[in-house]
């Protein structure tokens, strides 16, 4: 999968500071709604906020420098 960028409107579900879903599910922000509830201990984190180790493992699987 290719991206050219991370954008801070790009949400991940993350539980105890690890992805809950494979790497290629990024949602819009404007389609977290449609998501549905997150289950407990889970929260919406923007691609823009995540912790540096992840946001690294990110940017190796979608191809981004």
């Amino acid at each position: 999968m290719t991206l050219n960028k991370i954008y801070k409107d790009d949400y991940v579900i993350i539980k105890n500071g690890e992805p809950v879903e494979p790497l290629y599910v990024i949602y819009h922000k404007t389609s977290l709604e449609d998501a549905g509830q997150l289950n407990e201990g889970e929260e919406w984190v923007s691609m823009t906020k995540l912790p540096k180790h992840l946001l690294d493992r990110y940017k190796k699987y979608l191809r981004i420098d």
